[in-house]
């Protein structure tokens, strides 16, 4: 099991000198134990990542407890990946920490798909602030998660001003009975497109035709929605005219 486990395994003196390996971790250093052992760890690790890796064993013998830390190492063949480093102080029969025993994972896929979720999320988000229509997303209690700069703007708020705030802070008496209505719509699934007369931080009314997705989790459980609103009040305004 230790030989074989997926997860690389190494045994090191306090200042990071191999003393044991599993033969995963010499695959995933692409090195022979023979070439391992009497090696410094550190030979192993990028450049730029030396000072993690020393702060990460002098950490893990100040606190005499498990440490972790991601830092990019270098194979025999000199190829580089990033790799997860998770350890514990070993002491002797003195009860003094001199060895450390650490997990050694290849998290190179893991990080790739972070980054590009990163990418996503970056070139979404910068699709959602240039959006013409307001985007609003409220949580399953009605307070205001996020809304892009449109939104605020036409409503007189800032963003900051509007993050967690109940949607009904922005509506009139007599046309909340109407939005606890249509959240009450969303709790069940039920999407649709409608008018709506919000208020402004000055006091004037907004009109919107509003477009609702509703939001639920694996379990089905209602966790809120997202709205894109368009502002109509000049065709209102003309309309009542």
């Amino acid at each position: 099991l230790y030989e074989f486990s997926p997860v690389g395994y190494i045994t090191t003196s306090a200042d990071g000198v191999i003393l044991k390996a599993n033969r995963t971790l010499s695959t995933l250093l692409g090195a022979g134990k023979p070439v391992l052992m009497g090696e410094t760890l550190s030979r192993f690790v990028s450049k730029e990542a030396q000072g993690i890796f020393y702060f990460y064993l002098k950490r893990m013998f100040e606190t005499d407890g498990a440490r972790s830390c991601e830092l990019v190492m270098v194979k025999a063949d000199g190829s580089r990946f990033d790799a997860q480093l998770e350890g514990i102080p070993v002491a002797d029969a003195q009860g003094n920490f001199t060895r450390t025993r650490t997990a050694v994972s290849d998290i190179s896929e893991r990080k790739k798909i972070e980054k590009a979720l990163r990418e996503s999320e970056e070139k979404y988000r910068n699709i959602v602030e240039t959006a013409n229509e307001g985007i609003w997303i409220l949580d399953a209690e009605t307070r205001t998660t996020y809304v892009n700069e449109k939104m605020a703007k036409i409503l007189g708020y800032s963003q900051e001003e509007m993050i967690g705030r109940s949607g009904w802070d922005f509506t009139d008496k007599k046309d909340k009975a109407v939005s606890r209505l249509n959240m009450e719509k969303r709790r069940h699934g039920l999407d649709e497109s409608h008018e709506f007369k919000f208020i402004c931080k000055d006091g004037s009314p907004l009109w919107t035709l509003v477009n609702i997705k509703s939001f639920f989790d694996k379990d089905g459980k209602f966790t809120g929605s997202m709205g894109m609103l368009t502002d109509i009040t000049k065709r209102k305004e003309a309309e009542d005219k």
